[in-house]
């Protein structure tokens, strides 16, 4: 009877402090590839900047990503002259 009450002890004694917040891959810095923060092409490097517009509120419309002074929805980049944000 007391090796099965250790054992539960140990166990669970394992998993509360193995469980823990200060966990070592939520601390990992995230690093982008190379290629995703530079363009490559003259195309992508002339291209115009992005735009950002409520979904909601289609007058609101900003440089850099954020959320709508009106409603507080997340801006979405708006499409490019030519392109469509419809899925197909």
């Amino acid at each position: 009877m007391n090796s099965i009450k250790t054992s539960i002890l140990i166990a669970g004694a394992a998993l509360f402090f193995g469980c823990g917040k200060n966990n070592k891959a939520e601390s990992v810095p995230v690093v982008l590839p190379a290629h995703a923060a530079t363009p490559n092409t003259p195309a992508e490097k002339t291209a115009a900047p992005i735009r950002y517009q409520c979904p909601m509120h289609p007058e609101e419309i900003s440089d850099k990503p954020g959320v709508c002074p009106k409603c507080g929805m997340n801006l979405e980049p708006m499409a490019a002259a030519g392109e469509t944000n419809e899925k197909k």
